[in-house]
């Protein structure tokens, strides 16, 4: 795990043959380390980070050494990912809590969106975007990811009268079979964050180069539909998965890939 942005510069975002038409972000662990160390290096090579805050307790700890004030000096924009442990079972009360103690933790970054995995209950919707409305965050900036217990198809008009918007999951749509929410009207205004990974075994994230002839040719329909300001992030947790994955982007968009 020694490796460092510097030794794939071919992903460079501003210049040489791998620009992209579109904005494309890493997340904060890729190398083992704090979030300001991933940040630094990370900011090497892209000009946007996902900050993955994925467990509450640990994320509500987070002190200066983890995510100091300096990172809002790099030229980063930032998004982030809420907690996976968010503890709907006991009702809004300890949810709002967690979501509003990591949105002052993380408010110096000024990120400009909130990803969520969202509770499969059209009342918790609500509440849940109460909760950022009461930090005057407005529900545009909440990013409701697809998972297995949460399919945006189900919501969708719940999804559409709040005014929430969606993080699109390619290796949960193809995990839990949720193709047909790349068909729905109306989508992809919505979808302002693209994740990208092949799925493995137990929940891992693979680099693009393990996606079969179907995976490259949904990347290429999600490409090809989604909206000009969509961020594109290949959520690799390696630096040489993420290399890989990059490199593999570019081969699909640009016709090169299988």
């Amino acid at each position: 795990m020694s490796e460092t942005p510097s030794q794939f510069p071919s992903l460079s975002l501003n210049k040489g043959p791998t620009d992209f038409p579109f904005r494309t972000a890493a997340p904060s662990w890729v190398w083992p380390g704090t979030v300001g160390e991933n940040c630094r290096r990370l900011g090497e090579v892209f000009d946007e980070v996902g900050i993955v805050l994925f467990e509450s307790a640990a994320c509500m700890a987070y002190g200066e050494a983890d995510l100091p004030s300096t990172l809002s000096e790099l030229s980063l924009r930032y998004h982030l990912h809420m907690p996976l442990d968010l503890p709907w079972s006991d009702g809004i009360l300890g949810v709002q809590h967690i979501i509003e103690t990591l949105i002052d933790k993380t408010a110096f970054l000024d990120p400009w969106g909130y990803v969520v995995h969202a509770p499969p209950h059209a009342k918790q919707l609500d509440e849940l975007a109460f909760c950022f409305i009461h930090k005057g965050i407005k529900p545009d900036r909440v990013l409701l990811e697809n998972t297995r217990e949460f399919n945006p198809l189900d919501f969708w008009c719940d999804i559409r009268y709040l005014g929430l918007n969606l993080c699109l999951d390619l290796g949960h749509v193809l995990l839990y079979g949720q193709e047909q929410l790349l068909e729905l009207p109306r989508l992809w205004s919505r979808v302002k964050l693209v994740h990208l990974c092949a799925p493995g075994p137990d929940g891992r994230h693979l680099p693009l180069t393990e996606l079969d002839a179907e995976g490259r040719r949904l990347v290429r329909l999600i490409l090809a539909r989604m909206s000009p300001d969509t961020v594109v992030m290949p959520e690799i947790f390696d630096p040489e998965g993420l290399a890989d994955s990059m490199a593999e982007l570019h081969a699909i968009l640009t016709g090169r890939a299988g």
